[in-house]
């Protein structure tokens, strides 16, 4: 069972999230999240997923069960990273449909007091759910920005876990119904599909210069990353740099198990938002080097203190390297489009 501080803040605070997986090769896909409720076990969480973000979802959970979800309070920046186990997904029930509209609620109020964005923008961004994926809670860490950042608060610290992970697998048997099946051939017809996206990708890798005004807009970024022994791990950032067609800069401040993974597994997942377009960017980059110093690292640090300041984190959002990434594929998610283009 969940500490009743996690549930209260799932309950009542929570006001995004994001998902993420691996697959059999360890390379880490991200999946937004459209809402979550705790189920009466108090230790079972379900995430609702628009069918927008299935990509590499089933098929990934299916080979080896790891789950990672973070919810994060916007403005408070209070954040917390839950890993465990899939045990199942089922279609969206009255319940799950609730907490999207719980979670776009909260979500629009507070984007459009902190950044301006009209709350009409800010609930279209947050689709419906049209897969809700089960998972048990193995362990809960802070992401709060600060020098707690990586505690784990669930089971407490002392306590052996690492037996609970043995294998990777799921700790029960895996149910998958139509829809999940549906999910895996790439089939969407389904009757309570809302939104479909229009997927733009390139195989050349290069960067559009439109992309260079989303990493720019204030917003910020999601990174999933995956350790050597396959656990994957899902981040909010503060600021993603365009260095050039090729390459991105993510901002190293405080996250250290994304700094840990990265060396060990150099494949990471970035999802960036333009909440006033409704659409999001997914990138498949792959970690290079970092830098110290120099003109990239000036101009994030100046990003970094400015995005610190207009969000009340001055003194707590500080730049120690910008790590430059390489961008191996890209697509953008269109959430307006009901046509779907690859």
């Amino acid at each position: 069972m969940m500490p009743g501080k996690i549930l209260r803040f799932l309950e009542d605070q929570g006001t995004i999230a994001v998902s993420g997986t691996r697959d059999a090769n360890l390379i880490p896909h991200v999946h937004p999240v459209s809402g979550w409720e705790v189920e009466p076990d108090k230790g079972t969480i379900r995430c609702s997923i628009n069918q927008a973000y299935l990509d590499n979802l089933i098929s990934s959970l299916q080979d080896n069960g790891q789950f990672s979800l973070t919810v994060e309070q916007i403005g408070s920046h209070e954040t917390y990273q839950f890993k465990g186990n899939y045990v199942g997904s089922t279609q969206p029930a009255s319940a799950d449909l609730a907490a999207h509209q719980r979670m776009t609620n909260r979500f629009a109020k507070a984007v459009n007091q902190l950044f301006g964005v009209p709350e009409d923008n800010c609930r279209a961004y947050i689709p419906r759910p049209n897969l809700v994926v089960r998972f048990t809670v193995r362990e809960i860490f802070l992401q709060t920005p600060g020098p707690g950042a990586g505690h784990r608060v669930f089971p407490p610290e002392e306590l052996p876990t690492r037996a609970e992970v043995a294998g990777h697998g799921a700790s029960a048997p895996l149910t998958l119904d139509p829809l999940s099946r549906s999910a895996m051939k790439g089939d969407s017809q389904d009757s309570c599909v809302q939104t479909t996206a229009r997927t733009q990708m390139t195989d050349e890798s290069e960067l559009p210069d439109e992309i260079k005004s989303v990493m720019e807009n204030g917003l910020p970024a999601i990174v999933v990353t995956c350790s050597a022994d396959g656990i994957p791990n899902a981040t909010i950032i503060s600021h993603v740099h365009y260095v050039d067609k090729t390459h991105a800069a993510l901002s190293f401040q405080f996250f250290n198990k994304t700094i840990r993974n990265v060396r060990e597994n150099s494949y990471a997942c970035v999802a960036l938002n333009d909440v006033m377009a409704n659409a999001k960017w997914i990138l498949d980059v792959q970690y290079e080097h970092s830098e110290t110093e120099g003109p990239i690292f000036d101009e994030m640090d100046m990003q970094i203190e400015a995005i610190a300041s207009a969000s009340g984190m001055a003194g707590i959002f500080k730049l120690r390297a910008a790590d430059i990434y390489l961008v191996r594929s890209f697509r953008k998610l269109d959430l307006t489009s009901e046509s779907s283009i690859e």
